[in-house]
């Protein structure tokens, strides 16, 4: 498989809540990798307190790939992920979420870019949205790509092939496909629990906080767009107050970790988005009143966060 080095060790992290079904779709494509020769690999599902059928279904897989299981009490997924930390194996940890869809090639892919380039720290794969009327909503074009494609667990960098990142990137990876490696954890310190998903609350910046720790210390970063997955998409979050609850998450969780946002938010640039989606939704602009949704939600996550600190 390699003309470059070792085969690298990899463990592949999954940390699931209360999400038994989706579960068991992930472990399904899992199942189904084209796995190179040779090469070391382990799952790790870390139940970040589940109180469903999570643990029987990873039974189920017992013979068909090599899995473990760990439970996690503390809930939040930053906590699961850290433990995972501690009890992976591998080399590498190649993380994934539990209502993805991997692609027959992803772990390989991976696998050859780790190995490949020695000198890359972390590495991240292309996330595209499956959507559960089966097409992508027509509104979903234009600027809403870039600005909600997290939201929908949507990661494509610019260009079409793999490279490694620099300054110009302004979006990072996401934990849907993303590859650290043990190293790179050991001199930048692990996730932090004051941020992400907590039990059925949502959260963001887990991943990116990381990341920029890692690049703040001169860490490169390489993209495999062979490495390609689908993230489901429920239909909940396809309700519109569902894109203000996402603003007001992603505001809270990047208040504790960029300085430059915590001196609160604007009730006026509020009324302003206000108005502006419900001009854009009356014009027909789906999208846009949506990108006005979020930011009214980001501006009341800031708000809340910078009452917060002055109590």
């Amino acid at each position: 498989m390699n003309a470059h080095g070792p085969p690298p060790s990899i463990t592949l992290v999954v940390a699931t809540y209360n999400r038994a079904d989706l579960l068991a779709g992930l472990l399904d494509s899992v199942a189904e990798q084209r796995v190179p020769h040779g090469l070391q690999w382990e799952l790790l599902v870390v139940d970040n307190n589940s109180r469903d059928a999570t643990g029987s279904v990873v039974q189920r897989y017992d013979d068909v790939i090599p899995i473990n299981y760990v439970f996690e009490q503390r809930q939040g997924k930053t906590f699961a992920l850290n433990r995972a930390l501690e009890e992976a194996e591998g080399s590498v940890f190649l993380f994934t979420d539990d209502d993805v869809v991997l692609e027959a090639g992803w772990l390989s892919a991976y696998a050859a870019a780790i190995a490949r380039h020695t000198e890359a720290a972390w590495f991240g794969g292309a996330v595209l949205p499956l959507w559960p009327a089966g097409r992508r909503p027509d509104w979903f074009q234009g600027n809403a790509v870039p600005l909600l494609g997290g939201y929908f667990g949507h990661f494509r960098p610019a260009g079409d092939g793999s490279r490694y990142f620099d300054d110009s990137d302004e979006l990072l990876p996401i934990g849907a496909s993303m590859a650290v490696r043990r190293s790179t954890f050991e001199k930048v310190g692990n996730y932090r629990v004051d941020l992400g998903p907590r039990g059925s609350q949502r959260g963001v910046g887990d991943d990116t906080e990381l990341l920029q720790r890692a690049m703040q210390r001169g860490e490169k970063g390489y993209y495999v767009a062979e490495a390609k997955c689908w993230h489901r998409v429920h239909e909940s979050r396809m309700k519109l107050r569902a894109f203000v609850d996402y603003g007001m998450r992603k505001a809270e969780d990047q208040c504790r970790y960029i300085e430059r946002l915590k001196n609160g938010g604007s009730f006026l640039r509020i009324v302003d988005q206000l108005g502006r989606g419900a001009y854009q939704g009356l014009s027909g602009r789906a999208g846009n009143l949506r990108i006005c949704l979020f930011n009214v939600g980001y501006e009341i996550g800031r708000m809340r966060m910078h009452a917060l600190r002055r109590a």
